[in-house]
C-alpha cells in the first residue's frame, strides 16, 4: 500500500522521544478463507474497532525504550453481525513497556515488548511533525487451516 507521507521534520530517534498521547485508534481484522488452489478467496467475517476513550500516555525515551500507561477503549463492530448480537464495548488496562527503533530512510518505527502487551511490529509513519506523530501498521497473519487474518492499525 502507497500513501503518502507528510514529514515536517526530520525524523530521528532523537526527534520523536517525548510523551505522548493517543487521539486516535482504529484496528481492522478480515478473517477470509482461500481454496487450496489459491483461486477463489471468501470473506467470513470483519471485525472493525474504533478508539472512543483515550486516557493514557505513551512516552519515547532518548535511550529507544518506551512506556504505555492508562486506560483505552474501543467498540468493535463485527460483520456479518453474529448470533449473540455485537459486543459491548470495552476498556482495557495498559501497563507497557519496551524498545523501539527509528528508520528515518523507510519512515518506520519498530517496537518490540518487554512487559504488557500493548504495541508491536513495524509501523509505517505518515504524518510527524512538532505537534503530531501518525502510524499505521498492516499484518497479514496467514494460519494453518487456509484462514489469512490482516490487522491494520
Amino acid at each position: 500500500m502507497t500513501s503518502l507521507i507528510r514529514v515536517e521534520s526530520v525524523l530521528s530517534s532523537a526527534n520523536v522521544t517525548g510523551t505522548y498521547g493517543i487521539s486516535s485508534y482504529e484496528k481492522l481484522i478480515v478473517e477470509s478463507a482461500t481454496s487450496t488452489s489459491g483461486e477463489n478467496t471468501t470473506e467470513l467475517e470483519r471485525n472493525s474497532k474504533v478508539g472512543d476513550r483515550f486516557q493514557m500516555t505513551i512516552i519515547l525515551n532518548t535511550d529507544g525504550t518506551y512506556t504505555a500507561n492508562g486506560l483505552h477503549g474501543f467498540v468493535s463492530t463485527i460483520s456479518p453481525t453474529p448470533q449473540s448480537g455485537q459486543p459491548n464495548p470495552e476498556t482495557i488496562q495498559v501497563d507497557a513497556a519496551g524498545t523501539f527503533t527509528v528508520n528515518s530512510s523507510a519512515n518506520t518505527i519498530t517496537f518490540s515488548q518487554t512487559k504488557g502487551d500493548f504495541i508491536l511490529g513495524t509501523f509505517n509513519i505518515t504524518t510527524f511533525s512538532e505537534n503530531s506523530l501518525v502510524m499505521f501498521q498492516e499484518v497479514v497473519d496467514n494460519q494453518s487451516v487456509g484462514i489469512s487474518l490482516k490487522t491494520t492499525t
